[in-house]
């Protein structure tokens, strides 16, 4: 691939661009982004410098998709306000690909020409849309974000602090697209979920950091001066402190919730922070939940473990008066619902209780800004 070479327009500095569909280049050395134009480069402004986020992926990291070699060429970093994460752009010899990260599940997906697109406001979270001939999608996220990062070579003009407008959608098989209407024209994007070993990543060019071992970062409650310890200090964005049970806000280190969480009636059996394996996968234990749904004045309550492998995807451990369950998040798009049931991969499952779920107690550290009474 051949590679053109101009001058930053703020510092000076040699920016080189490696492909003809590149529209905006990042500075390595001032983090201003530049973009392209027929004879030199325009600056459109000074970029924050990206989350340290636990990823797979760098700038430069090389592998394979479906047969096709690949290089990653640019970052996005975005946060829709419970949390960043990232995108990757990536070039192949037949154009663009994105790599999204989320909740530690890897998403490939591709530009898609759509004739027919429904209106923003007439979509919901459960929402079927009709994108090809493949079957329908599920809305499962509508949403929007804020530009915060980025780096290297880019297709797309998108200045510091660009607001996103987007829904994802997931379907059976482990589908996957996104709707973007951050420009005038809304921008469709169809992949599939894949498993890392499907990438055929090289791993000279991975990132060294290794994911089973982060070290822990310590902190001072801004209200009691007690110490706090962080276990996953990339991805945490709230965290309770175990002195004066207070909801701290880990990004800004300021409150949350001025009020004070009530003593929890019944601690965690199981130990913030510890490392274990469960059922062949390495864990560890980030937070604790006790949530309940109230009918007929009566609460019920119960209790969640947020748990996060080496792999950096997360799990559920659930327990209700003594019956334990580890439950593993699945795409919307994978279940049919109906009235009285849903059915997954073939099997059907009865509907037999529900309810509005309350947050009433927190304790540990979590990668959403969770808030005492949160539904």
């Amino acid at each position: 691939m051949n590679t053109k070479e101009l001058k930053c327009p703020n510092c000076g500095a040699e920016v080189s661009f490696s492909s003809p569909g590149t529209l905006v280049v990042v500075c390595a050395h001032c983090a201003y982004a530049s973009r392209r134009t027929d004879v030199a480069l325009e600056s459109i402004g000074k970029l924050a410098m990206p989350a340290e986020l636990v990823s797979h992926f760098q700038l430069g990291t090389r592998g394979i998709f479906e047969g096709e070699a690949f290089v990653v060429r640019g970052q996005l970093q975005l946060d829709h306000g419970a949390g960043p994460w990232n995108e990757w752009c990536v070039s192949t010899a037949r154009g663009w690909l994105w790599l999204a990260e989320a909740q530690g599940r890897v998403s490939v997906l591709r530009p898609r020409e759509v004739r027919k697109l429904p209106a923003r406001e007439r979509l919901a979270v459960g929402s079927e849309v009709e994108l090809d001939a493949s079957g329908a999608f599920v809305v499962s996220e509508l949403g929007q974000g804020t530009l915060t990062s980025a780096s290297g070579e880019l297709p797309i003009a998108l200045a510091p602090g660009a607001k996103t407008s987007y829904a994802d959608l997931t379907r059976a098989a482990g589908g996957c697209a996104t709707i973007d209407w951050t420009r005038a024209t809304p921008e469709v994007f169809v992949g599939r979920f894949v498993e890392l070993e499907e990438l055929a990543l090289d791993p000279a060019t991975q990132p060294e950091v290794k994911l089973t071992r982060v070290a822990a970062r310590r902190l001072a409650c801004k209200n009691c001066g007690g110490p706090l310890e962080l276990f996953e200090p990339r991805h945490a964005r709230t965290v309770v402190c175990p002195s004066c049970n207070l909801l701290l806000d880990v990004q800004s280190e300021a409150l949350v919730a001025a009020q004070t969480q009530e003593k929890l009636r019944a601690t965690p059996r199981i130990r913030l922070g510890l490392a274990t394996t469960l059922r062949g996968e390495d864990v560890r234990v980030l937070g604790f939940l006790r949530r309940a749904v109230r009918a007929e004045g009566v609460s019920y309550p119960w209790s969640e473990y947020l748990l996060r492998t080496a792999r950096g995807e997360y799990r559920w451990l659930v327990e209700n008066n003594g019956h334990w369950l580890l439950a593993t998040p699945i795409e919307p798009g994978a279940v049919k619902a109906r009235a009285r049931s849903a059915s997954y991969k073939g099997t059907t499952f009865r509907h037999f209780d529900g309810g509005q779920a309350e947050v009433l107690a927190v304790l540990g550290e979590f990668y959403w800004q969770v808030r005492l009474g949160d539904e």
